[in-house]
């Protein structure tokens, strides 16, 4: 059954964030993301969605009443990243309920059902295939593009390639008896923490695997587990405070900069994407914030308009899934950023006489959340514009360099410029005369 979905909330006009500044302080742009709520399957009453993929499909479960009974679900964009979608309920196969971790660019899906043992599955074309209980904890936390998954078993980590139906058991750190796998890249680089304790496992470090069988470096100090992974084996790491006060601040870790401390209390739900921006909530304030490297922190407040309970997944473009729990139903709603090219000018004119360089600005209408890369192109070799460029997150115009030639009669050259907005490509562009 298949139907479409046009819920899309544009959030109001609010403070505009200023594009150069990266503080705890920063007020985000409230029409930052386009923001369409994940409603249930007809005819249920709830609904979570768990699973995002690179290309923006969605894996959820809706349910009647009971947490432990539901049918899954795929929501597929209108185009690859886009604010609209359909919904279409998936045949299930043998288990009660269907809560979907992970889902990859072609809509495979991997989670567990908590009703039946905790009994991992992968669902791919309408078939369910069973992979096992976890017996601990979750065992089934990523799988990439290329169908491998990383599963743990009572404390072994395995990777379980879907095309091939081989389990492979991950490599244990020296010196510790149990291990988990949390997430893993389309490279195969996997990242997780090793354990002694296996009650609490409070005695954990972060763990990385270069392959699914090298041996495992340890990565950050004890009270610590890498949690998410990238395709650049960049990693996000949460740490234990003790038992009893529970995880703390996020560090980022990467082999060329090794450790990096971000300050910034967020005791679960980190992620980071393929383009190195890292997503969480704040465990103060219980408010959403992207954080780099380089740039430090930035809360949403403002272009979040509701409170959100937890952060399930997070794309390089830049979308995230995000609950607000109003009890007794919960409400799920994927954000996406709302690139939107507004301009493409030249702030020394349109008529110019080569050969020369010249700038030429390209402006987007509201500063989003994630580095938009925008695609230029010229109807002439008069002028000849790189193929692309990245408008860095949460700034609004870019300035690049252009190369005009002679000419030897007068010429009306087109620039364009194009970028992936939430109802599909916006562009704009400028004609440039070049006089001989």
């Amino acid at each position: 059954m298949c139907r479409s979905i046009h819920l899309v909330a544009m959030v109001g006009l609010c403070a505009v964030l200023a594009a150069s500044v990266w503080s705890q302080s920063a007020v985000a742009d409230p029409e930052s993301y386009v923001i369409t709520q994940i409603p249930p399957l007809a005819g249920f009453t709830y609904v979570s969605a768990g699973a995002l993929s690179s290309k923006g499909l969605i894996g959820g479960e809706s349910t009647t009443g009971s947490a432990f009974v539901s049918t899954p679900f795929l929501w597929t964009p209108a185009g690859p990243n886009e604010a609209t979608g359909s919904e279409t309920d998936l045949p299930a196969g043998g288990l009660a309920s269907y809560n979907p971790y992970t889902i990859t660019s072609k809509g495979v899906i991997g989670g567990e059902d908590f009703a039946t043992a905790k009994t991992m599955f992968i669902l791919k074309n309408g078939t369910t295939r069973k992979l096992g209980s976890t017996y601990k904890d979750y065992g089934f936390y990523a799988m990439n593009d290329n169908n491998v998954a990383v599963l743990n078993f009572a404390g072994i980590p395995a990777a379980y390639n879907v095309n091939t139906n081989k389990y492979t058991n991950l490599p244990l750190l020296s010196g510790f008896v149990y291990a988990a796998a949390t997430s893993i890249n389309d490279s195969g680089e996997v990242v997780g923490y090793a354990y002694n304790d296996y009650t609490y496992a409070s005695d954990a470090v972060g763990v990385y695997w270069p392959s699914i069988a090298s041996a495992p470096e340890e990565i950050s100090p004890v009270q610590s587990e890498a949690t998410a992974l990238n395709v650049d084996g960049e990693a996000v790491l949460q740490h234990l405070i003790s038992l009893d006060s529970g995880w703390g601040d996020f560090t980022y870790w990467s082999e060329a900069t090794g450790i990096v401390d971000s300050n910034v209390f967020s005791p679960w739900g980190v992620r980071i994407n393929d383009r190195d921006i890292v997503l969480g909530l704040d465990g103060n304030t219980d408010t959403p914030f992207v954080w780099t490297p380089g740039g430090g922190e930035i809360y949403l407040d403002d272009a979040v308009p509701f409170t959100v309970e937890q952060i399930t997944a997070f794309n390089a473009a830049g979308q995230f899934i995000a609950e607000n729990n109003i009890y007794p139903v919960s409400s799920w709603y994927l954000l996406t950023p709302n690139v939107s090219i507004e301009s493409v000018t030249l702030p020394k004119g349109t008529t110019v006489v080569g050969p020369k360089f010249i700038q030429v600005t390209v402006t987007i209408a509201h500063p989003v959340f994630a580095n938009t890369v925008v695609t230029l192109r010229s109807n002439d070799a008069a002028i000849t514009a790189p193929p692309q460029i990245t408008i860095p997150m949460a700034e609004t115009t870019h300035t690049f360099t252009a190369h005009v030639l002679a000419v030897t009669t007068s010429t009306d050259v087109q620039l364009t410029a194009t970028a992936d907005g939430p109802y599909g490509p916006t562009m704009a562009d400028v004609t440039v005369t070049v006089n001989p």
